[in-house]
């Protein structure tokens, strides 16, 4: 897994972003763009927490993918009115980028509508519908750290903790009861320990997660195991009232902590002996699907060409797969979860760890498929 932050840091780095977020519920019509150098959204006619007129702020990336797609714009035609701004001008009207034109009048069409308009540090960082259900990141890290804390067996030093632009990431690694792997294949020192994924994300880019984590111990690999997630969506009634700043109704909030106990327990079952056993059987099996030498090229582009990896991604899964001598499907997964460390993305680093379960996972013929060479 991808190093992290310490415990001190996340839990700062969570609080730090917590304090500095506002949310606005503004009617489409109150909504504007600008751009002069940089690309501003303006929501008219609603003030801040303290009565004061916003100021227009910054749209971060992951917003301007939201308001194209809430406008039906293809991302692609977005990108190029708004990254050339300064050339592509409105030809009505010199003065103005066409981006604005169109971007404001497509605004103006969706008079009916209102959008939860999500800030950070005075950033727009989130377009979202107004059925948007607010559970933020400070509030389930305040409701599972003193469960965290009370497991006897998380290993700090080899959990990682992140937060990034989209995503708050808990890795964390359980060391009471480490399993050693059996079988004709596997390494004598293959030993893996339990773990769970904990995920959220502020900006509708993922629910509220859980998932079960497999640590390999020899390579510091982690290993996400989708198929027994369980997930809960930012979804709630409609935000209602005036345009202005946004707080969580006490109905809301007694939601979330409900949500949040929920998860807590299935945390506490995705880290039992069970499931490691059941894990450990999996890859053991594995191990013993041979992969001949003549055709691990053939086989890692079949799995490039699967899971959509880049070529940077399969020229590392290639490298450590034959550098860790382990020719077999156990090898192969693991072979990406070790690409997961080299990538610079902490998100698409847990994305591959996710890859290398799904593979994994695959049933038998969808295996076979991809031991051969297709190309011949």
């Amino acid at each position: 897994m991808k190093q992290g932050l310490s415990l001190t840091e996340f839990a700062q780095t969570v609080q730090d972003r917590d304090a500095a977020k506002a949310d606005y519920l503004a009617p489409v019509p109150l909504l504007d763009v600008y751009t002069n150098g940089s690309t501003a959204m303006i929501l008219r006619d609603v003030e801040d927490a303290s009565g004061n007129e916003l100021e227009p702020m910054p749209i971060a990336p992951t917003a301007h993918g939201q308001l194209a797609s809430y406008l039906g714009v293809p991302k692609a035609f977005y990108d190029t009115l708004q990254g050339n701004a300064a050339t592509l001008r409105d030809p009505n009207d010199p003065e103005r980028a066409l981006y604005d034109t169109v971007v404001n009048g497509l605004l103006r069409s969706k008079s009916a509508d209102a959008r939860l308009v999500r800030t950070l540090f005075g950033q727009v960082r989130g377009f979202l519908s107004d059925r948007y259900r607010q559970m933020d990141n400070l509030e389930i890290l305040t409701r599972l750290l003193p469960v965290i804390q009370g497991l006897p067996a998380v290993n700090w030093d080899q959990s990682s903790l992140q937060v990034t632009e989209d995503r708050m990431y808990m890795q964390l690694v359980d060391t009471s009861k480490p399993k050693v792997l059996g079988g004709g294949h596997t390494r004598m020192d293959d030993v893996l320990q339990r773990g769970v994924v904990i995920t959220n994300s502020e900006v509708g880019l993922g629910s509220f997660s859980v998932q079960p984590l497999v640590f390999r111990q020899v390579c510091s690999n982690g290993l996400v195991i989708t198929e027994y997630a369980q997930r809960r969506f930012h979804v709630g009634g409609r935000n209602a009232g005036d345009a202005g700043v946004v707080w969580q109704s006490d109905t809301q909030k007694a939601r979330n902590e409900t949500t949040i106990l929920e998860m807590r327990d299935l945390m506490i079952t995705a880290m039992s002996d069970e499931f490691l056993d059941k894990i450990a059987k999996r890859a053991e099996d594995a191990s013993e699907i041979v992969v001949p030498g003549k055709l691990v090229e053939p086989v890692v582009r079949n799995v490039t060409e699967r899971f959509r990896l880049t070529g940077d991604e399969r020229d590392a899964m290639m490298g450590h797969f034959i550098e860790g001598g382990d020719l077999n499907l156990w090898g192969l997964v693991n072979s990406i979860t070790r690409a997961a460390q080299d990538v610079e993305s902490y998100d698409r680093s847990v994305e591959l760890q996710a890859i290398g379960g799904n593979l994994l996972a695959l049933p038998k013929h969808e295996v076979n498929a991809l031991l051969t060479d297709s190309g011949n």
